[in-house]
């Protein structure tokens, strides 16, 4: 309380104290939206976290292992877990000000040379193509999850497919990611800030 001037007892959560601390100590005044249909937009691309189905059971054959088996396909098994996700994202540059419908046409190109650390933003919505041949290559971790009901569901799940994304809301820094690795561009719309 003394260094930030917060009572932790208003906050629900943690991050939201840290929102505010993080306002507080920048000084940085975030512009409200006015523009209704723009807000829809970009909740359109709040899609929250990532979970997945693990194999519960697998048997290496490590060749550092006592129990190494020469004959078989070597095989090893690692557990990966990716920490501080929420603080990595709020360490990046963040729109804040000056959103505005755009009517520049931003070729893939363009888009490809932005820099992360732009003074101009943009959020797109985009159709994007998954080829085929990429298939194999992203099953495991699919780029672009969408929320949507899985099959027998009712209720939507962040899920990752390797299906064409239509009307698919994105930040330009994932899109330039998205399309490195691959994806196809097929049309797009944008706010930019």
């Amino acid at each position: 309380m003394q260094t930030y001037k917060l009572d932790p007892c208003w906050y629900f959560t943690t991050p939201a104290l840290s929102w505010d601390a993080m306002l507080l100590h920048t000084k940085v005044a975030i512009e409200l939206f006015t523009d209704y249909d723009m807000l829809l937009f970009i909740e359109k691309g709040v899609r929250g976290g990532i979970s997945q189905c693990c194999n519960r059971y697998a048997i290496a054959n490590n060749r550092y292992m006592s129990n190494f088996n020469p004959d078989d396909e070597i095989k090893y098994l690692m557990y990966l877990d990716a920490n501080n996700l929420y603080g990595y994202a709020m360490s990046k540059y963040l729109p804040l000000k000056d959103f505005v419908w755009s009517d520049n046409d931003l070729t893939e190109q363009d888009i490809l040379n932005l820099s992360d650390e732009s003074d101009v933003g943009y959020i797109l919505e985009v159709d994007l193509e998954y080829p085929s041949d990429l298939h194999d290559k992203h099953s495991d971790f699919p780029l672009a999850p969408e929320n949507k009901p899985p099959p027998n569901c009712k209720e939507p799940r962040l899920l990752t497919t390797l299906e064409p994304k239509t009307k698919y809301v994105l930040h330009y820094s994932n899109l330039k990611l998205y399309l490195k690795l691959g994806l196809v561009l097929k049309k797009k719309k944008f706010i930019a800030f």
